[in-house]
């Protein structure tokens, strides 16, 4: 079965529209500014930013965020130690936690229990719970 001319006439504009939306699309993007603007000074030792601005965060362009990871955690050497080298924590609108929302008191205690019980079944010949399979 062939096409006739106005069956392709019709899917070359709208292919034409489509990437030429795409393209717009893009071109709009990129004169939106960065999302995180570097400064351009950095740590002469590590080539990392010295500071970062949090253009969304800082503006209020959105209200706020909850981020439950810290790249770096306090240690003896140095417990007052931020959770990130970007000033994260200046931001009214944010709030961190160490990266434990997961974690109470009893969890320890129900896994190690759990990885007791699978020790027992595997003896015993039952099937194992909570087995991770990969394909």
């Amino acid at each position: 079965m062939g096409f006739t001319r106005t069956q392709i006439a019709i899917a070359v504009g709208v292919g034409a529209l489509l990437v030429f939306g795409f393209l717009g699309y893009i071109w709009w993007l990129s004169n939106q500014g960065p999302v995180l603007a570097r400064s351009e000074d950095h740590d002469p030792l590590t080539g990392l930013p010295v500071s970062i601005r949090m253009n969304p965060l800082r503006d209020r362009t959105i209200g706020g965020a909850a981020l439950d990871v810290w790249w770096r955690y306090p240690d003896a050497a140095e417990p007052e130690r931020r959770p990130s080298r970007y000033p994260f924590h200046e931001l009214p609108n944010v709030i961190m936690t160490p990266h434990c929302s997961g974690w109470t008191e009893g969890m320890v205690a129900r896994r190690w229990a759990e990885v007791a019980g699978n020790i027992n079944r595997f003896v015993r010949g039952e099937p194992l719970q909570s087995v991770v399979v990969t394909t």
